[in-house]
């Protein structure tokens, strides 16, 4: 049986307390593209608002689209505020 699994390279974070935390790319591109593809679907739905917040909104223009393939997510969201 052929394994499917990629290997992808981890990273760890310490805290000043002492706390590690550790994720992957693999984990940070996936949960971008969500965001991403819930977004996109959001704006198709709700239509009459997605000009207002794509192209008029100062706050959306700063913090969508999120780049999958760097750590631009922790940039964009590390005020805290997500879009919900």
């Amino acid at each position: 049986m052929e394994s499917t699994l990629k290997s992808t390279k981890a990273i760890i974070i310490s805290g000043t307390g002492g706390a590690i935390h550790q994720y992957s790319e693999d984990e940070v591109r996936g949960y971008v593209n969500l965001i991403n593809s819930y977004l996109k679907v959001l704006f198709k739905k709700y239509s009459m608002f997605a000009n207002t917040f794509q192209k008029d909104d100062d706050l959306c223009k700063k913090k969508l689209p999120i780049n999958p393939d760097n750590h631009e997510i922790f940039e964009k969201l590390g005020d805290g505020f997500i879009f919900a």
